[in-house]
């Protein structure tokens, strides 16, 4: 026989509110040398740099420091950085590039080293160490490589035929050791053994080893190689996918990607001109294949511009104005009725797993079901007469051993018949327990399923806060009877109150949480 124990405590309600990420902002407030972020780099001792409209900044977890011109830089615009495998750190500017010294002082800190050609040569974008050790350095004129062992800078060209391949804007090494540049006329690929090929911008057909993508004003904004081989390739079209030698495949067309990045648990990240994307492989196939975040999830801009995954797993998204968001690996997500919750309160409801592992959210009338990316509604068939559901909250609602679903209204417990969750919204009610059934009110506050399968009930009583002790029963499976639970059984809290919470021990006692208000 199992024993009735009262646990008396004083909890606040909670709310589920929309759904928020786990998203901390860093501006010019914070310290930040400018709110528009250009690339983003962590070193090997885990500090994190930021190039900015305004200068270098340098993250340590708490605090900026900043280097602009006034510390050797040749112009405050900084377009990007890298650390060598040596632990050499190259910064690319507007006016030029420069090695660069943290532990000097002065303007010995920034070394410059010039590009061969005209000032348009010295405006960089983009810094690349291949796997020999050359250093390879995208510019507003050209592209040029520094040997391993050399100490200038040679030009590279891609394609004298075309006077737009010379302006580079993004580089990247694949795993066969083939460098591929993104330029302001397309798409090319420098294999090790020092030929050039072309990857136009007009179909999606394949000619030899030449892809065509998109449109002819499809613009190419980054790359990146994932783990799995597939090559990804953000453009003012959308992202477009290569898988091996299949066609490519586009997707999220009506947007610009400027940045890719996949994280050490092997998420691919897009940074566009709409937000962040995430891309989902389990939905591969469907419209869901990849979810999208904006500043209704958290997002303080419109743009994702620049992305980094740090050595702790966080998520850094650099904006064009917005300053640097760092949306951390685990946190709380919050979801609200743009994510498919329906309801006219957040500050009640009861989050529950269904039989066959399903999460789900009861509110008012509606149960919601969690497909991984937001809730699917099913509104219940209650009475007409049913119009109050109380202000219960915790266990209102589950789905019980033998299929049946159980809801605490303000207006009695209701139990519906064991059918499946697509079905649930057009059956009704197999049973309506009220206090002509033994229960002393009909708000019921809390319900809970024992280890034999009898049903806990917690009610609000309306006749009594001077009455203790008769806000419990108990719905006995194996007699179908409700037992109201009095001082006469041991139950007898200090003061009038409602029991919110019911756990079973080990040893099949039933502990009982109430609520004092």
């Amino acid at each position: 026989m199992s024993t009735v124990r009262i646990l008396v405590v004083l909890f606040a309600l909670s709310s589920l509110e929309a759904r928020r990420l786990p998203i901390k902002t860093y501006t010019t407030a914070d310290g930040l040398a400018r709110d528009r972020v250009q690339c983003i780099v962590q070193d090997k001792r885990g500090f994190l740099w930021f190039c900015t409209a305004e200068g270098l900044s340098r993250f340590d977890g708490y605090r900026f420091t900043n280097y602009g011109t006034e510390e050797g830089l040749p112009h405050s615009n900084v377009t990007g950085m890298l650390e060598t495998r040596e632990g050499i750190y190259w910064v690319g500017t507007v006016a030029g590039l420069c090695r660069f010294d943290p532990g000097a002082s002065g303007t010995a800190r920034f070394r410059k080293y010039p590009m061969p050609g005209d000032r348009d040569s010295q405006n960089i974008s983009v810094l690349l160490q291949d796997r020999a050790g050359a250093i390879w350095v995208g510019a507003f004129d050209g592209l040029f490589r520094l040997p391993k062992s050399a100490t200038a800078f040679q030009r590279v060209d891609l394609d004298t035929t075309t006077p737009k391949s010379s302006e580079i804007e993004a580089l990247m090494e694949d795993r066969r050791g083939a460098l591929w540049a993104i330029t302001y006329g397309g798409l090319y690929r420098r294999d090790p053994d020092g030929r050039t090929r072309s990857f136009r911008v007009a179909g999606t057909q394949q000619r030899g080893d030449l892809w065509w993508f998109g449109r002819p004003e499809t613009g190419f904004k980054t790359m990146l190689e994932d783990r799995d081989g597939r090559t990804w390739f953000g453009t003012t079209f959308g992202v477009w996918r290569l898988d091996g030698a299949s066609s490519p495949v586009q997707f999220l067309a009506d947007r610009w990607v400027f940045s890719i990045v996949q994280s050490s648990a092997g998420k691919i990240w897009l940074g566009t001109s709409r937000g962040l994307a995430e891309w989902v492989p389990e939905a591969r196939g469907t419209d869901r294949e990849f979810e999208s975040y904006d500043m209704a999830n958290g997002l303080n801009g419109k743009e994702a511009d620049v992305l980094l995954e740090d050595r702790d797993r966080n998520l850094w998204i650099g904006t064009n104005g917005g300053g640097v968001m760092r949306m951390a690996p685990s946190g709380l997500v919050t979801y609200y009725a743009e994510d498919g919750l329906v309801g006219e309160r957040t500050d009640t409801g009861s989050l529950f797993e269904s039989r066959q592992g399903e999460l789900c959210f009861f509110q008012q009338s509606v149960i919601s079901r969690f497909d991984g990316h937001r809730f699917i509604p099913t509104r219940l068939k209650f009475p007409r007469d049913i119009s109050y559901f109380g202000w219960g909250t915790g266990r209102l609602a589950f789905e019980d051993r033998t299929g049946d679903w159980w809801i605490a209204t303000g207006q009695g417990l209701f139990r519906f018949p064991p059918v499946t969750f697509e079905r649930l919204g057009a059956v009704r009610p197999k049973a309506i327990y009220r206090t002509v059934d033994g229960l002393v009110g009909d708000n019921i506050f809390q319900i809970f399923e024992d280890s034999r399968g009898d049903i806990w009930i917690g009610m609000w009583s309306s006749t009594g806060d001077t009455v203790q002790g008769d806000r419990v029963a108990r719905f006995e499976r194996r007699t179908r009877q409700i037992r109201a639970f009095s001082a006469h059984d041991g139950y007898a809290p200090p003061y009038p109150s409602a029991p919110t919470g019911f756990a079973e021990d080990l040893a099949g006692n039933i502990w009982v949480g109430c609520y004092h208000g």
